[in-house]
């Protein structure tokens, strides 16, 4: 199917996005979602076979994150699997942004991001060392979403004993509708 054309098939030149800055409601719909939490997949290693988070698809479109709730940027990690992770601490737990490109920068660890607030970029290609790289377990643009109780849980595998995962719908539904995240 799609995903062996997607491997194969020739990627786009690096080039500039005009921001597309959408707001929480917009850019995190349940409509949006692509691949649900823990749904079954050979690759996946964290988590053996299991997708520790959700993928919230963009429709082909290297589109800015915001924040699904404020926190305080702990982790700014660069990992060949899922590129550019930008990790927030919202109370007892972290929020990991994956597949973001360096395109626009990135935030620093220590700063406070608020709800709706650009976290980054998504990458646009599978070239490494490139402004667009998206990481090599990219399958076109979108958001892969991890809720964890451990900052470094979205990426480290296997998982640490006692790390935990969570399914980010019911914490997206929360943050669409205004109301508290945790």
């Amino acid at each position: 199917g799609h995903l062996w054309w997607m491997l194969i098939r020739p990627q786009p030149r690096d080039r500039k996005f005009p921001p597309l800055v959408k707001t929480v409601p917009q850019f995190y719909s349940a409509s949006r979602v692509t691949l649900p939490f823990w749904a079954f997949g050979a690759a996946y290693k964290v988590v053996r076979f299991r997708h520790i988070g959700i993928d919230i698809g963009t429709r082909g479109v290297a589109e800015d994150v915001p924040a699904l709730a404020t926190g305080k940027v702990v982790r700014v990690v660069w990992t060949r699997a899922m590129a550019w992770v930008v990790v927030v601490q919202v109370g007892a737990k972290f929020y990991a942004y994956c597949h973001l490109s360096k395109s626009g920068g990135l935030p620093k660890v220590g700063s406070t991001i608020r709800k709706g607030q650009r976290v980054g970029r998504l990458g646009w290609n599978r070239i490494v060392g490139s402004e667009g790289f998206a990481g090599t377990a990219w399958t076109g643009p979108h958001l892969h979403l991890v809720a964890t109780n451990n900052a470094d849980g979205a990426y480290t595998a296997p998982r640490k004993q006692g790390t935990q995962f969570y399914d980010p719908a019911p914490i997206m539904k929360a943050a669409v509708a205004n109301k508290p995240v945790a």
